[in-house]
């Protein structure tokens, strides 16, 4: 009688609930088919997930290469821009250091007085002193044989 009242009654399973009456042939079926059917379509979601991350990795793979050898470039240029900027402060310091060697204003404006004040466009130069003193000499000269020769004469 034991065996017969566990088949009558149904009890309760595990979260409450009653099991299941069993069902029949065609019911059944028809639950493998949807059953089998949702399996393909969740295969296929699965498969098509499985290609998107495969795209998406080799994306990923290809920037990330492609952003390496960005970043090297940059580096490079980098390197060229400190070494350009190494190159223009030596250059500065050399035009600093050859401006210090210069005159200064207040130098040069001394320099321009003792030059108004001098004025060395009226100088003399050794040949042209040379020719005036051979001309006075020489005008001397002349003068004295003329004398001599009217001494002479009277």
């Amino acid at each position: 009688m034991d065996n017969q009242n566990l088949y009558a009654q149904p009890k309760p399973g595990l979260f409450g609930k009653p099991p299941q009456q069993p069902l029949a042939q065609g019911e059944f079926s028809e639950q493998v088919t949807t059953a089998l059917r949702r399996l393909r379509v969740l295969e296929e979601r699965y498969s098509t997930l499985h290609r998107k991350t495969q795209v998406y990795e080799q994306n990923s793979l290809v920037k990330n290469k492609k952003f390496d050898t960005d970043i090297k470039a940059i580096n490079e240029d980098l390197r060229e821009f400190k070494r350009e900027v190494t190159e223009m402060k030596d250059k500065m310091l050399m035009i600093v250091s050859e401006l210090q060697s210069c005159a200064k204003r207040e130098e040069v404006e001394i320099l321009k007085k003792y030059l108004n004040l001098w004025e060395p466009l009226n100088f003399v130069t050794r040949n042209e002193l040379k020719k005036i003193l051979d001309d006075v000499v020489e005008d001397k000269l002349k003068e004295l044989n003329d004398k001599d020769v009217k001494k002479f004469e009277v």
